[in-house]
């Protein structure tokens, strides 16, 4: 196959893994992998540090996912247990809205599992009030919004990337 048609493939792939990644799932690695088949490919469109630039986005995009819950619990009052709950709740939430109604349900479940856990987490382990643990259940619902938010557009960085590098778009 000519290297431009393996360029789309990588690319259409890429694409839609990054599109799926908005239900938690780590589909900013596609692109990686797409950046160092090309450069073993040798085909001169990516180079070694073209493909590190593109792990440490992808990098980025998961740590900041999966922290950004549980700061956001802690910025509105949540302690140790509540941040933990956030971190939990947000996977839990996740792998259980998708059993229940892919796509939508797993979107829908990272936040009620957040918001869910954490309050748990808060008023039970914590004692805190109810109004407590809602400030910091609705936190890290925020946090979680805003990991989405920036783990999307990493990986629509990588996708620019990607066409840039292969096509000199």
């Amino acid at each position: 196959m000519e290297a431009v048609a393996w360029e789309v493939v990588l690319f259409v792939i890429s694409v839609l893994s990054v599109l799926i990644g908005v239900l938690g799932l780590p589909g900013n690695f596609v692109p990686v992998l797409a950046a160092l088949i090309a450069v073993v490919a040798g085909d001169g469109s990516f180079t070694w540090i073209w493909f590190f630039i593109f792990l440490g986005i992808a990098v980025s995009g998961e740590v900041f996912d999966q922290v950004t819950g549980a700061y956001g619990a802690k910025k509105y009052g949540a302690t140790r247990p509540g941040m933990v709950g956030a971190l939990i709740g947000g996977v839990v939430g996740g792998v259980v809205g998708t059993i229940i109604l892919p796509v939508i349900g797993s979107l829908a479940g990272v936040f009620v599992g957040c918001f869910s856990f954490t309050f748990l987490f808060e008023y039970l382990f914590s004692e805190r009030s109810t109004d407590e643990s809602r400030k910091a259940g609705v936190g890290a619902v925020l946090g979680k919004a805003a990991a989405m938010a920036y783990k999307f557009i990493a990986g629509f960085v990588l996708i620019i990337i990607m066409a840039w590098r292969f096509w000199r778009i």
